[in-house]
């Protein structure tokens, strides 16, 4: 038999590591390093950057090297390519270019070659009838700058008598820039008024996808084009992404070294993974005490979703669910049984949701509301109030 000393002990001791836990998980979340680069992690995720079914990824795995997007880039850019819009889609670039106060004429490039490694260039647009032409260093996957590799460009284009209008220098995000350090006082005095940073996709109005791609799809009618470009754009979207993520998990590393870090995020992790099934038994909990007429019982399904149930509207059986996930969580009113959507429950659910902001999910005839958590989850329980007086009041 365990002696009640042993047993004050041992609660003593629990408590302990309880009060431990709280103290190491408060400290966590008031980490502003760790409350930092959290934010941008989600605010890079929250972006619409999931690559899911694209052409590139499935029909090659070449999607990372430089190469590829250069391909990509020259059957876009070259008049003569495959795609019949002829000049269409280098006037465009062209005149795009302007955007970012090149002095550029499309005029200058009526007669054009878009050429690959020649001069070990990536890109070259050069017109043979002006002299006039482009450069375009493509750097979307992050290679090495080769020494003295612009101004080697720029000495081959003025040994040809070429007109250079301008360098688009091509990184993945502005976080990249030419590499000048091996560059002469003269390379810096020619190349620097005329060369621009593009990034691949940065957000902004002069990224590649702003600046050129989504204008290639307002301009042309060709189904296979506007695919070939909605994907390429998703493809560079979620490239951005990956390289993005990388120095906030690089952060997040060293803040997981320190003390007891790593054991608490992984218990804030297995706590928040518990946190839906919590909620869904409170609400239960909640709603016991409180009253949830005009239903008659509440219960959960499957053990995490509580089910308001058994309130009888003229011969029809009206239920409420609620769903819980990690981010939200969605009440869903219904009718059981119900085939026609205007029977008389249905009627009822239809009057009560436009109150209450509930829209119908016509997959399963139900009437739904999402609420983001933690933001609108008082906002939930405001929301189930109201059905239950609405419901009530036309019970009556």
């Amino acid at each position: 038999m365990i002696e009640a000393n042993n047993i004050n002990i041992l609660i003593e001791r629990i408590s302990s590591l309880y009060q431990r836990l709280y103290t190491d998980i408060n400290a966590i979340m008031n980490n502003e390093n760790i409350s930092s680069f959290t934010q941008e992690y989600r605010r890079h995720n929250n972006a619409n950057t999931e690559l899911g079914f694209n052409i590139f990824k499935i029909v090659s795995d070449t999607y990372y090297k430089e190469n590829f997007h250069s391909d990509v880039l020259l059957e876009l850019l070259n008049p003569k390519s495959k795609h019949k819009q002829g000049q269409k889609i280098l006037d465009l670039f062209v005149e795009r270019l302007t955007k970012l106060r090149v002095s550029i004429s499309k005029e200058n490039y009526q007669d054009s070659e878009v050429v690959r490694e020649k001069g070990r260039i990536d890109l070259l647009i050069y017109d043979k009838e002006s002299s006039h032409c482009i450069i375009i260093e493509n750097k979307i996957n992050n290679a090495v700058d080769m020494e003295r590799q612009i101004p080697r460009y720029v000495e081959y284009c003025l040994e040809r008598s070429l007109i250079i209008d301008c360098i688009i220098y091509l990184p993945l995000d502005a976080t990249k820039t030419p590499n000048n350090r091996d560059w002469t006082d003269q390379d810096i005095k020619l190349i620097d008024p005329i060369l621009h940073i593009v990034p691949a996709y940065n957000d902004c109005q002069n990224d590649l996808v702003n600046l050129f791609l989504n204008e290639i799809l307002n301009i042309t009618t060709i189904t296979d084009i506007k695919v070939l470009v909605e994907h390429y754009i998703k493809l560079i979207k979620y490239l951005r992404k990956q390289v993005m993520n990388k120095p906030i998990f690089n952060s997040f590393l060293e803040e997981m070294k320190l003390g007891n870090n790593y054991q608490t995020a992984i218990s804030i992790s297995e706590m928040l993974n518990e946190f839906p099934n919590y909620l869904a038994i409170k609400i239960k909990d909640d709603y016991e005490i409180k009253g949830l007429a005009p239903f008659k019982r509440i219960w959960m399904y499957k053990g995490n979703v509580p089910v308001f149930d058994d309130f009888i509207f003229k011969d029809c059986q009206i239920s409420m669910d609620i769903w819980w996930e990690r981010d939200n969580a969605t009440i869903s009113l219904f009718h059981r049984h119900a085939v026609d959507i205007n029977s008389k429950g249905n009627i009822l659910l239809k009057s009560i949701s436009e109150v209450n902001l509930l829209k119908l999910n016509e997959n399963n005839q139900r009437w739904e509301r999402v609420f983001i958590l933690m933001d609108e989850y008082e906002l939930l329980y405001e929301a189930v109030d109201a059905i239950l007086v609405s419901l009530s009041e036309r019970n009556i």
